[in-house]
């Protein structure tokens, strides 16, 4: 069972964030047991006047670098879990870090960004912070002039690679704590390692790393964690970058050496780091040289990702929101749907409606167009993979050094006592037990977006076809225009009042769940067909699309609708009134919620969220984009 809840307004989620930060900051003083320290905003900050004289602290000189370690930047949906790892590694930093001989070695942070480095004296602002002013500088990648947060001093230094350089220095040092986790917190250890892979697997589905500059940053961090940790990084991350970490061996490999060889030794580790930080800073100083010289790409964005050296694109402006009321005859009539005639009625399949020649000249024009988009499928069906892999217990897994007792390791225990692989633990493979249904809006305005609606369903029938996810393309328009041969029927017999619905239904399959191969792909040509795009009755589609969905026995069932507006149909609006087809698309939305069917609405152009709770608006020029359709996967992740 999957239920849809609705988002939550932004007063509930600044309050849910005031808690996790009062929980990360009660784990903090609890595991270094001084109790000045709080956090809030991004920030490790010192409480005045929570320091008892008699009690000296445990953490005599605390001191943090001027922002958070990477892969411990809160991000977006982070919850409770992602909040304690990001405790416990804070704890571990101070406990573990000594401040003057790492203030020693850190790469100087340029003046510009009004920010000494940690240790300095002349720190401005508050004295509260630990070593740093209030508001936080969060270093961009180099050449990037956006802003993040209202941060203006970024313009200033962001051309100066010593800042990366001192931002990889941190980073490094909090990998190197994270991986001497003492014993006797074995729970620390694993939500960090826990912690690093989700925070990995979420970098490497952004599409920050489809450039150079993101996957050498990639690459670099990946290499010193499996360094430091002694363990190879997240198996699905090892194909992508294992080109780079090759050619980077032959001169990372040193520094790389002496930092693994000396992680428990600071005097050693840090002068390693610093080289290292400052060898890659250069690196992507050439590799931001080189991307300024190539034409823009537009396919890798952030989406729902933040790292904190990546500025975000500020000020854009939000998408109109699609218009919605109340409907005095959908309250009169009790809130029920009623069809004044059934008999026009029609379900075909698109590409019948096509001659045959012309279907294949629309097939040969997308497949020029998908040439040029080379879009991602394969990143992003491992993506849609891991947000619909569900675990299947299938035996048991030995040798293993956690878990259940087995029984048959014991002789060998006896044998050795320093033997640890006497435990085993349940197999669960993930598998994907889903079936999606994509469900096009075909009213006369998408006309003006038939090619990208084609291309965006095609580039979704890839990656289904990847997982051997079932696919339903269907669409929804109307027989004639204005009401058709329904409406002349309700005039003939006098017009009587509350008619409902007075159109001429059509439902189109463009490619049906069981069509594979050649076959599917030309049938989805048959979008480029604009003499089928009339008017919508978006709530009678969401309803079929439910009831195919339903049919298919799967245990998750996703339905993606695709519009660019509320839902019209000119004689229908005459005849009761502007609202009562979204009222009644409202009710559909939810009927199918509750009959745990996923619904994200996709609004091309404009903000769907009056009709759906999950929603992802898009511009039109952006609906191909590679981040769009992460953010579109993002939001089939199953709300907790």
């Amino acid at each position: 069972m999957h239920s849809t809840t609705p988002p939550l307004s932004p007063q509930h989620l600044a309050r849910r964030q005031q808690l996790l930060d009062r929980l990360t900051a009660t784990s903090l003083r609890a595991m270094t047991a001084d109790p000045r320290l709080d956090f809030g905003h991004h920030q490790l900050r010192l409480r005045p006047g929570q320091h008892d004289e008699t009690q000296p602290p445990r953490l005599a000189s605390p001191d943090l670098p001027p922002w958070l370690p990477l892969h411990l930047y809160p991000q977006p949906r982070d919850g409770l879990q992602a909040h304690r790892a990001v405790a416990n590694g804070l704890a571990l930093r101070l406990l573990l870090t000594d401040p003057v001989i790492h203030a020693r070695y850190a790469p100087p942070i340029s003046q510009n960004s009004n920010q000494p480095a940690s240790g300095s004296s002349e720190s401005s602002g508050s004295s509260d912070a630990l070593g740093k002013p209030d508001t936080q500088p969060e270093p961009p990648l180099p050449g990037n002039g956006h802003h993040q947060h209202g941060n203006q001093h970024r313009r200033d230094h962001q051309e100066n690679p010593g800042d990366l350089a001192r931002v990889l220095y941190e980073w490094f040092e909090q990998l190197r704590v994270e991986s001497l986790v003492p014993p006797h917190w074995p729970g620390v250890k694993r939500s960090l390692l826990q912690h690093f892979e989700r925070w990995t697997l979420a970098w490497h589905d952004s599409g920050q790393i489809e450039t150079q500059l993101g996957l050498l940053l990639f690459s670099v961090g990946q290499m010193v964690w499996s360094r430091m940790q002694r363990r190879a990084p997240p198996e699905a991350v090892i194909d992508t970058m294992e080109a780079t970490r090759a050619g980077l061996s032959p001169v990372l490999g040193d520094a790389l050496y002496q930092m693994a060889r000396h992680r428990e030794q600071p005097a050693l580790f840090s002068p390693a780091s610093a080289r290292l930080a400052t060898t890659v800073a250069a690196l992507a100083e050439e590799a931001r040289q080189q991307a300024q010289q190539m034409p823009p790409n537009r396919m890798p964005r952030q989406g729902n990702f933040v790292l904190p050296l990546q500025a975000l694109a500020a000020g854009e402006p939000p998408l109109p929101l699609a218009p919605s009321g109340q409907s005095r005859s959908w309250i009169s009539q009790q809130q029920r749907y009623r069809v004044f005639t059934r008999e026009f009625d029609q379900q075909i399949l698109a590409s019948t409606q096509v001659r045959n020649a012309q279907l294949h000249e629309y097939r040969a024009q997308l497949d020029t167009r998908l040439r040029a988009l080379s879009p991602p499928v394969g990143a992003l069906a491992r993506q849609l993979q891991r947000t619909l892999s569900q675990p299947l217990r299938d035996g048991w897994l030995f040798q293993r050094e956690s878990g259940r007792i087995d029984a048959r390791r014991l002789a060998a225990l006896v044998a050795n006592p320093l033997s640890q692989d006497i435990f085993r633990l349940e197999a669960e493979p993930p598998v994907v037990d889903a079936s999606m249904c994509l469900l096009l809006d075909c009213s006369g305005s998408m006309k003006a977006h038939a090619e990208t609606l084609a291309l965006f369903a095609d580039i979704w029938l890839r990656i289904c076809q990847r997982l051997l996810l079932p696919l339903d393309v269907l669409g929804f328009s109307t027989g004639a225009w204005h009401g058709g041969r329904a409406l002349k029927r309700w005039r003939a017999r006098g017009m009587p009042p509350q008619p409902g619905r007075l159109a001429e239904r059509l439902h189109l399959v463009y490619k049906s769940a069981d069509m594979r191969g050649a076959r599917a792909r030309l049938s989805l040509a048959a979008l480029l067909k604009l003499d089928l795009y009339r008017e919508g009755l978006d709530g009678e589609a969401v309803q079929w699309a439910t009831q195919r969905l339903q049919g298919s026995g799967a245990s998750r069932k996703i339905l993606l609708v695709v519009s660019d507006g509320s839902p019209m149909e000119t004689a229908t609006r005459d005849a009761q009134d502007a609202f009562y087809l979204d009222n009644h698309l409202k009710a559909c939305v939810q009927q199918a919620q509750a009959s745990s069917v996923d619904v994200v609405g996709i609004g091309v152009g404009l903000d769907l969220s009056p009709f759906y709770p999950r929603h992802v608006p898009l511009p039109p020029e952006e609906l191909l984009d590679a981040a769009s359709f992460r953010k579109i996967i993002g939001q089939l992740t199953p709300h907790p």
